[in-house]
């Protein structure tokens, strides 16, 4: 692209950005119809992708997508030229905490500002918090929902319920709560339920020191999880080693929130996640950044991702479900490049990471009939990036343009 289709590029992308923070496609004023034309389309991770497609976007849906040639652009659309650029839709990130002081402390700018970049400049339109300060992500969805700023979907698995006596190490001295007795599992998830959430946080291994790991019991687990799904939610565990991956395993959980770096990790886990339909987000980058921060020698942090890298890629030869997700938040690294190559290198290929990004997630939470993939009806939740990723995995932490509901949310 030369300089003169470049500068026009960046010039409509701001009248439509104009149009769309003044107009919202929320039926404040009539709706206008927006063309993306030209670009490499990857509509669906399985699908083909579509050279020099079309996306027409009207009233925040996607009312026609296609190749340009078998296209009908409504008669006074904004044409957005895109030729050379890639679309796909929007992307989501599966573990996120928003860390910040108390959102009273902050100016609204400076919480647009967070959430910008934790989610938004990377593409995630929708993010899974699986563990925030009491609060906070209900009240960010809000200001996002009702248009105070701009942002992504919200989805909260909340609790962060331990073992008995047994939090993390590293997050105290917060209080987390105590799994309850089965008997008093549902009031627990009702006061979660009542926060908002959509699903159930649960350390099933929860690392007490640095020599010690505390395995829930199969009991409460499975209280929990018959509890949550009585109400329609899912149940998210936090795994640490073997004994919290079966814990969590065998009391019915929907979603292994991490990869777990044990040696010796128990080759048969992957196939009985799959016969029991568990989901997994590998958070591969989170072994460095966890072994540099406490000062653990290089070789066993490699030895560490090494053993993630192997559970992921064994669990995705089977067909296993994987969610996107980098624990951004508790990791202060907000960039997921890493990510991506470290999944890439453990066999992934670029519809299996896209898919984690899209059509899985989507699924999973019950949205795969608005979002994940680039169809007629669906919300449009597009990313446009200036490369392929399908040529270079690391392209999808660069997007160009980010489309959430129809609104341009991110613009770099």
């Amino acid at each position: 692209m030369d300089p003169t289709q470049s500068s026009l590029f960046r010039a409509l992308f701001g009248l439509l950005l104009v149009l769309c923070l003044h107009l919202g496609f929320d039926g404040s004023a009539a709706a206008t119809d927006t063309a993306f034309v030209g670009a490499r389309l990857y509509p669906a991770p399985d699908a083909a992708p579509i050279e020099n497609g079309v996306v027409v976007v009207s009233d925040g849906k996607i009312k026609t997508v296609g190749p340009a040639d078998q296209i009908a652009i409504p008669e006074g659309a904004i044409i957005i030229r895109a030729d050379g650029k890639t679309i796909t839709g929007g992307l989501w990130n599966s573990h996120v905490h928003f860390n910040f002081p108390p959102l009273d402390r902050l100016e609204n700018e400076q919480v647009a500002s967070y959430v910008r970049d934790i989610s938004l400049q990377y593409g995630f339109v929708h993010v899974l918090d699986t563990g925030s300060a009491p609060g906070v992500s209900a009240e960010l969805r809000r200001r996002i929902d009702t248009g105070e700023m701009a942002g992504p979907t919200i989805l909260m698995a909340n609790g962060s319920l331990v073992p008995k006596g047994s939090a993390p190490f590293y997050v105290r001295p917060t209080i987390m709560p105590d799994v309850a007795v089965p008997d008093k599992a549902q009031e627990q998830v009702d006061l979660i339920l009542r926060s908002g959430a959509e699903g159930v946080k649960i350390f099933s291994g929860s690392i007490v020191s640095f020599t010690n790991i505390v395995p829930m019991d199969v009991e409460s687990v499975r209280g929990i999880v018959d509890a949550a799904h009585k109400r329609a939610m899912f149940v998210v565990a936090h795994p640490t080693n073997n004994a919290g991956a079966w814990a969590a395993i065998n009391g019915g959980v929907d979603i292994l929130a991490h990869t777990f770096p044990q040696q010796g990790w128990d080759r048969s886990i992957p196939l009985v996640m799959l016969e029991r339909n568990v989901a997994l987000i590998p958070t591969l980058k989170l072994w460095r950044f966890d072994g540099e921060r406490f000062g653990t020698p290089e070789a066993v942090i490699v030895n560490s991702t090494r053993a993630a890298q192997e559970q992921l890629a064994a669990f995705s030869d089977l067909g296993g479900q994987i969610l996107f997700g980098t624990d951004v938040g508790y990791v202060t690294d907000f960039d997921p490049t890493d990510e991506y190559l470290l999944m890439q290198q453990a066999g992934l290929s670029f519809a299996q990471i896209l898919a984690s990004l899209t059509t899985a997630p989507a699924q999973r939470f019950g949205m795969a009939d608005r979002t994940g993939k680039m169809e007629v009806g669906m919300n449009a939740d597009l990313v446009v990036f200036d490369e392929d990723p399908g040529s270079d995995i690391t392209v999808f932490a660069e997007p160009k343009v980010v489309v959430r509901r129809g609104q341009i949310v991110f613009e770099r």
